[in-house]
């Protein structure tokens, strides 16, 4: 917008910019402003802005390599089972190929596997995203001294399950009784460290390396 002013003897404009939700291109490059300073969008930034131009996500797209026998069918037996207990899923899913399943779930395209696909249900997830995986430690007087960990690789769909059970050895279970009954109770309630978990694996920007 341009607008014309009068202040005394003297005419000046003013042109009003309207915010941009969106990256601007010019010959060739996109910029985008962040407080007064002017920066260019290039790497991983602006192969997020191109996806999401044509309404992709990084999870979205196929890995034209990928075949069917890159996805572990116990994976998909377990989706299927807790979804069929969870009755978001009706009882004849488990009657259902593998295909049908992640067709049903738009993690096939044009006769490809996605991303998505791959990790949340593949035997290899970590090929295709290295940063799909889970580290525990345990640590002394300082955030240096490590003194025991344990790694946790595998398909997601299946990874709060794994994290839980190699938690039980880290976690404290303070003691107490009631009457002769003795009660172990994790130090945190195992359905929000369940929650947690689940939390974090769904946020977790998966195309970083670590």
């Amino acid at each position: 917008d341009i607008d014309i002013h009068q202040e005394q003897d003297k005419e000046y404009i003013s042109i009003s910019v309207a915010q941009q939700p969106m990256p601007i291109a010019y010959k060739g490059k996109y910029y985008y402003r962040t407080g007064s300073t002017l920066q260019e969008l290039t790497g991983t930034a602006l192969q997020d802005f191109m996806m999401k131009k044509m309404n992709l996500t990084w999870d979205s797209q196929v890995v034209e390599e990928a075949t069917i026998n890159d996805i572990d069918p116990e994976a998909i037996s377990y989706f299927v089972r807790r979804g069929i207990q969870s009755k978001r899923l009706p009882q004849n899913a488990k009657e259902s190929s593998i295909e049908s399943i992640l067709a049903n779930l738009n993690m096939i395209r044009e006769g490809k596997l996605t991303l998505a696909a791959l990790l949340l249900f593949g035997k290899n997830p970590q090929y295709y995203a290295t940063s799909a995986r889970f580290r525990i430690g345990r640590f002394g007087s300082s955030d240096a001294m490590l003194i025991s960990q344990d790694v946790i690789e595998g398909n997601l769909i299946q990874m709060a399950d794994k994290v839980m059970i190699a938690l039980d050895k880290y976690l404290i279970r303070p003691i107490h009784y009631e009457g002769m009954q003795r009660h172990e109770h994790l130090e945190i309630p195992a359905d929000a460290l369940r929650e947690m978990l689940c939390n974090s694996i769904i946020h977790k920007d998966y195309q970083k390396t670590f």
